[in-house]
Formats: C-alpha cells, sequence, structure tokens
C-alpha cells in the first residue's frame, strides 16, 4: 500500500479557535480520503505539564491480544495555538511525546484503516477500521482516536464530515448534526473508546426491548440482508433476555452494527466484539436465513455483556490501561458467565429445549477436555492469556460456560432452588453498578458476603484451583445422567469437508478414507451437498443435520441430493441413495436426562428451568 502524507495549510488547519479548553475534538472528513489514508485533526484540551505523551491502543477490552493501533498512524505533528509545531518523538509503536506540552494545542496525523494491511500482525475485524469511499466506513474509535496520558477522563466531542447519502449509527450520544456534519460525545476516553460507529448508505431498523431503543444497522454490499430483516430474528432473543435479566435492561441503548463481506476476510475469520452499549459484527455475506442464524447464535452471547463488564467489572476494567493493562482474574465471570446466561436463557424461555442444552454442553465438556489445560486454574489462566497462557485463552467459552453452569446449579442446591446465578449477577449489580469497580482479589470474599462461605469454596476449589470441575454431579443432580466414554453404534461417512464461498455450500475435498456406507453412497470427490434425508444443507446447520445422519438406524435409507461439477464448470443434480451401514465407536462425555427422576432432581430441575 502506498504510503503518502497528506498536508493541510496552515490557514486550513487552524481555521477554528484553538483557546484553552476541557474537552478534546477531534475532527475527520470522510469525504476526503487519499491513499486509502485519513487525516485526523484533534484540537486538545488544555495541559498543565511541560512533556505530555499522546497514546493510541496497544490492546482493547474484549479483544485479550495485541493489536498495536499505533502502527497505523503517520506523519504525527503537534502545534502551538499561532501554528507553530512542536517537538515531538515516537517513543513506542503507540506513543509520542510532545515537548512544551503546556502549549499544545493541535495534534494531526495521517492514519490508515486495518482491514487491508499489509503490516501483519492482522487485526481481528471487529475491532478493526475500514476505509471503502462511496460504502463503508468502520469506525473503532479506539483503531482511530488516541489520548494525553494523564487526561484520560476529559470529555471528548468527534466531529465526522460524512458523504451526504450516508449515515453513521453508533450508540454514541450526539449533538445536533452541522450540515453533514456528525458531532458524537463521550465523558471519557474509556468510553470512545467503548463505542463504534458504522456509516454507509443507510439500511436500519428500531425495536424497543426493556425500555432500550435498540437499533440494527446493516452494511451488505450485495444487498442479501436488510436490517429489518435481522431485527425480526433477533427480537424473539432479546425478549426472552429482556425477562431473563428481571424485565428491565441496564442500558437506555443498544446498537447493532453488521458488516457483511464478500469473498475472503484478510484474518481468515469472522465474528463480533462485544461493547457496553453495542456490539460489531464482521461475518461472510450469505444469505438471510444463514445469516440470521448466525446473528442469533452471536448476538445472544455479545447482548448479555450489557451485564458484565458493564455494571460488573474490577479495577483492570473500569480503569483498564490502554498501553500496558493488567489482566484482571475473573474471565470466567466476563466471558463465562456470559456464555453460559445466552444458553440457559434460551431454555428458560422455550427456545431451545434440553437436549439442545444438552447437546451443546456436552461439545464444550468434550472441546475444554481435548483442547485445553484442565487443570490449569481458570484464574491464573486470565491474570496471563496475553502472553504465556494466550492459546488457553478459548477455553472461556467452554469451560467457562461450564463454571456458569456448575456455579448455577451449586447456588440452587444452597438456597434449595430459590437462589440462582442470574440472583447473584443481580446483587453483584447492585453492590457496584458501571461506575464502581470490584477488587480483582476480593471478589469471592464479596460473593460469599452475598450468599453463603460454601460458594466461596467452590469457586477457590474450582475456579483458582486446579480441580476439575464437578461436572457429573452438576448434570445428576437436574437428573441427567453424565458418562465419560459409552460405546455406541453411529453412521460415519469418513470423508473431508470443505466450503465453496461462491456457491455457499460444503463440498466433499477427500474420500480417502472414505468408509463402506459412503462408497455405496457413490459420492465423489467435488460433489456439493444440497440436501440429507430431506434437510438442505448450510455452513450455519451442517453440523446438526450432520449430527442426525450419524444417528440413522442401521440398514435405514439415507438420501442425498448433491450438485456434482461437470468439466465445463457447470454443475449438474444428483439424487444419492444407500442403507445406513453403522459402525461401533466410543461416544465421550455423553448426557443423558434420566427417565425417572427423584423428587428432589425433579425439584432441582425445575427451578433451573425457571430462573
Amino acid at each position: 500500500m502506498q504510503m503518502r502524507c497528506m498536508a493541510l495549510g496552515l490557514g486550513l488547519l487552524f481555521s477554528g479557535s484553538l483557546v484553552a479548553q476541557d474537552t478534546y475534538r477531534y475532527q475527520l472528513d470522510l469525504t476526503q480520503v487519499v491513499d486509502d489514508q485519513l487525516k485526523i485533526v484533534l484540537n486538545t484540551p488544555a495541559v498543565t505539564d511541560s512533556l505530555v505523551e499522546f497514546q493510541i491502543p496497544k490492546i482493547v477490552p474484549g479483544t485479550y491480544s495485541i493489536s498495536d493501533f499505533g502502527r497505523f498512524v503517520s506523519s504525527f505533528m503537534a502545534y502551538d495555538v499561532q501554528g507553530n509545531s512542536l517537538s515531538t518523538d515516537q517513543v513506542g509503536v503507540n506513543r509520542w511525546q510532545i515537548a512544551n506540552a503546556e502549549e499544545l494545542a493541535q495534534i494531526t496525523y495521517t492514519l490508515d484503516d486495518t482491514y487491508d494491511t499489509d503490516l501483519g500482525n492482522v487485526v481481528f475485524e471487529p475491532s478493526g477500521t475500514n476505509f471503502e469511499i462511496g460504502d463503508n466506513f468502520v469506525i473503532n474509535n479506539h483503531g482511530m482516536f488516541g489520548y494525553l496520558k494523564g487526561y484520560e477522563n476529559q470529555p471528548f466531542e468527534v466531529a465526522i464530515t460524512r458523504p451526504e447519502n450516508f449515515y453513521g449509527a453508533s450508540a454514541l450520544d450526539r449533538k445536533s448534526p452541522q450540515g453533514n456534519t456528525d458531532i458524537f460525545t463521550a465523558s471519557r476516553y474509556f468510553d470512545l473508546a467503548d463505542s463504534p460507529i458504522m456509516y454507509c448508505e443507510p439500511d436500519t431498523a428500531t425495536v424497543i426491548v426493556g425500555g432500550a431503543e435498540v437499533i440494527v444497522s446493516v452494511y451488505s454490499p450485495g444487498d442479501k440482508v436488510s436490517a429489518a430483516f435481522v431485527r425480526d430474528q433477533v427480537t424473539e432473543i432479546l425478549k426472552a433476555q429482556e425477562a431473563y435479566l428481571g424485565g428491565n435492561l441496564p442500558v437506555d441503548r443498544y446498537a447493532f452494527l453488521i458488516y457483511l463481506f464478500e469473498g475472503n476476510s484478510l484474518s481468515g475469520a469472522y465474528g463480533a466484539l462485544e461493547h457496553s452499549y453495542s456490539s460489531m459484527y464482521f461475518l461472510p455475506e450469505y444469505g438471510e436465513e444463514q445469516i440470521a442464524e448466525i446473528v442469533r447464535n452471536i448476538s445472544s452471547h455479545e447482548f448479555f455483556h450489557i451485564v458484565t463488564p458493564l455494571n460488573i467489572h474490577s479495577e483492570e476494567i473500569g480503569d483498564f490501561d490502554f498501553i500496558d493493562p493488567q489482566m484482571s482474574q475473573h474471565l470466567w465471570l466476563y466471558e463465562g458467565v456470559t456464555e453460559y446466561s445466552s444458553h440457559h436463557a434460551q431454555i428458560v424461555y422455550g427456545l431451545t429445549d434440553l437436549e439442545d442444552f444438552l447437546s451443546e454442553f456436552r461439545e464444550k465438556i468434550i472441546d475444554s477436555r481435548q483442547n485445553y489445560n484442565d487443570e490449569l486454574p481458570f484464574t491464573e489462566m486470565s491474570k496471563y492469556v496475553l502472553d504465556r497462557y494466550e492459546d488457553e485463552y478459548g477455553n472461556v467459552y467452554q469451560k467457562g460456560a461450564l463454571i456458569g453452569f456448575c456455579l448455577d446449579i451449586t447456588l440452587r442446591q444452597w438456597s434449595e432452588g430459590d437462589y440462582g446465578l442470574q440472583n447473584l449477577m443481580r446483587d453483584l449489580a447492585k453492590s457496584y453498578g458501571k461506575d464502581v469497580s470490584f477488587q480483582d482479589d476480593g471478589l469471592f470474599d464479596k460473593i460469599a458476603e452475598l450468599t453463603d462461605p460454601s460458594i466461596k469454596n467452590f469457586l477457590t476449589t474450582y475456579v483458582s484451583g486446579p480441580t476439575p470441575l464437578p461436572i457429573e454431579a452438576s448434570f445428576n443432580a437436574i437428573g441427567v445422567n453424565f458418562v465419560e466414554e459409552m460405546p455406541v453404534d453411529k453412521l460415519v461417512m469418513g470423508v473431508g469437508l470443505n466450503y465453496n464461498s461462491e456457491t455457499e455450500r460444503i463440498f466433499i475435498q477427500d474420500i480417502s478414507a472414505a468408509t463402506e456406507f459412503a462408497q455405496k453412497l457413490k459420492l465423489q470427490a467435488g460433489d456439493e451437498l444440497v440436501s440429507i434425508k430431506g434437510n438442505e444443507l448450510n455452513i450455519n446447520n451442517f453440523q446438526g443435520i450432520f449430527e442426525d445422519l450419524s444417528n440413522t438406524p442401521q440398514k435405514k435409507k439415507v438420501t442425498m441430493t448433491v450438485m456434482r461439477p461437470q468439466e465445463d464448470g457447470s454443475y449438474r443434480k444428483v439424487k444419492l441413495k444407500a442403507k445406513a451401514i453403522t459402525t461401533e465407536v466410543i461416544a465421550y462425555n455423553v448426557l443423558e436426562p434420566k427417565e425417572e427422576l427423584t423428587v428432589e432432581e425433579d425439584a432441582l430441575r425445575n427451578a433451573w428451568l425457571s430462573n
């Protein structure tokens, strides 16, 4: 990517009034992108120090990885009120020292976006920035704007001049626009960094949930998905979460910002990043039904972050250091309990059933035990997740969710069903809230104060200790058997699968280990799967359909429809059929509901299912 400095004449640069102020005032013009770069202008608050440091984040909450947004900055300059340049020195990737800082009035720099960078260490797109002239701008404020060290808690104002036909969706507060210039405000840097903005031709839809206005904004370059459709798909889950959280949400607004991409992404991944009042999604542009399922699955987790860390967080998050962060010990709370709650809410309010819940949590048990260190104390992993335990982070969604489940059951056993995990979360939110942080080392004592010393014992044994979770006992308590290993008959095909993003179909990549059944079915390498046993297949549901296929009884007829590639590049629809040939395999970590429950098991399950 060509790098070029964009010079502005001093007459334009200092056209505004540069008097001493308490507010950061940023300016950028989205109609003036040059070489895929934007010019950032900051009129600074008054500085009383002779030497001050301008910083842009190395890492941001929720990502748990190093981004180094300062490497996308070039042509960094500082000026006094007369337009004279001040001496600056870049002392780190994300840090610039400014001399004679008591004279500082303005900072300017050029910024490259992250979506198409060639700098390496690719930023996961939901946390990144995107400058597409005439199409879309993703403005994750933590990747665009910095702050003066020691002055992070001053108010911020960001004036963005947009193309006439664009709308900027965000959960940020905003002033009345001045023509095509939108003005966003934040009370401090943390709140600015916590609130992304997405600009594109407007496609938005709103719904009121629990007293909060929820806006959905969608950028769909191929016009395959509309905001109204996504809104309608997530409303049921949001309503369930509203009830799960007691009928009122702890926020008055929320924004779903959804960027859909064609082809492949730079990171090779897709997903979302949570914020206190919004979530930023970066997803492949599938059809509406596929996107709806992805958004439902992801949003059910991300939306719950309005509880934690927004209203329950440690000092490490409340006073987050964007350059040298100290990580909290409690990822089990921020991510694990959030993941558990997103699934529990759905079973409590009838959006899923016990069989689906057990299937999901069986996969979490398997993943946690096979791919992560089950004896590593979770608090230790959390504390050092940026370096020595970086590879263990994914376990927050597996073992972290299992911690949430086991703690919920333990609380209900202690209280004879009257008090569960959501009761504890509400009590913690009342004790702390958005503006009060807890001390990392004191959380377990606080939980014991709100509940019982036995609950602290659970946490010190299974969360901060190396003891494996009491998974079997917890599921048994609600009438579910847990079997670590058992022989079962399964229908296995033994083929390798891949995904064709152009046709949006799963295809057979490798048949070298095809079973007798797959051979009788006459599958061929390159076959693209349309349906199995009459069920249409897509990237979101294929795992469930293959799970159903694996449970097919011996000798039962199986039908399959494929699109078979031809030499001329076209496809021919082929219908296949064969009788099932099952194989005995070992199933691990099986969860099976008991046919007959004891009085105690029935009572506890009913309490668990009633929240």
